[in-house]
Parts: structure tokens; sequence; C-alpha cells
């Protein structure tokens, strides 16, 4: 088992050795920034789907998820802007969601990722607001 900066390290260094591209999304609900559009991921496994709402958020965020592999090991983890974890948790596949409460956690971007093992299948910013 990683601690919790291994971890984050880890997944930060596989991020950037799949050349992780990110793609902008044309959802007319997610107009945020200067693009006007928050990043889509482009390593999604074929087959599940990932949402994250509401994004930004005051107190708690959902993320639901289709299609995953029962067989696999997966977890979430919540990583600040350099790449430090404040919350990493493993994912019932079955479940099709997680409400993650992050009302203590200051304002700012973060990041949110879910991993097969080491490897990457999810990640997306998501920002906190008082």
């Amino acid at each position: 088992m990683f601690d919790n900066q291994t971890a984050g390290i880890k997944i930060m260094e596989n991020i950037v050795k799949t050349g992780l591209k990110i793609p902008y999304s044309s959802s007319p609900d997610y107009k945020s920034g200067l693009t006007g559009e928050p990043p889509r991921v482009a390593f999604e496994t074929p087959l599940s789907e990932f949402h994250l709402y509401p994004n930004p958020t005051t107190n708690a965020i959902t993320v639901s998820f289709e299609n995953l592999d029962d067989k696999q090991h997966y977890h979430i983890s919540v990583s600040d802007v350099i790449g430090k974890v404040l919350w990493m948790n493993a994912i019932n596949a079955s479940k099709g969601k997680i409400i993650l409460n992050c009302s203590k956690f200051a304002d700012g971007i973060y990041f949110i990722s879910i991993n097969e093992m080491e490897t990457p299948v999810w990640c997306t910013k998501f920002i906190k607001l008082k």
C-alpha cells in the first residue's frame, strides 16, 4: 500500500507517461475559466463513463461512473495543484457513485482521479468555492 504522497507522485508520473491530452467539452453546462470550458480527459476506459457534479462546488461533489469492471481494483484520489494527495479511497465498482464531502477543503482547484492499481483511468479538475 502506498502512502498518500507516494500515491500522488505515482499518479502524476503515470499521467506524464501516458502523454495525457485534455480535450475540451462543448457542453454548455460547463462554462468557466479563460477557455470557457473545463478539461475532459482523453484516457477514459472505452466502455466506462464518468461524471463529476456540481462543478464548482461549495460542500460536496458526486462522481458517478458506469461500466467499471467489478473484477478490477480501483481507487479514487483528490490532489491539490502541486500533486499532494489530500484524500484517497477504494471504489466499489458496483455502487455507481461516490459522494465526497469537500467542505473543509480550502478554496481552489483540485484534481480528482480514478486509477486501476497504478494506471490512470480518469482524471479531471474541480473547483472548490466558499
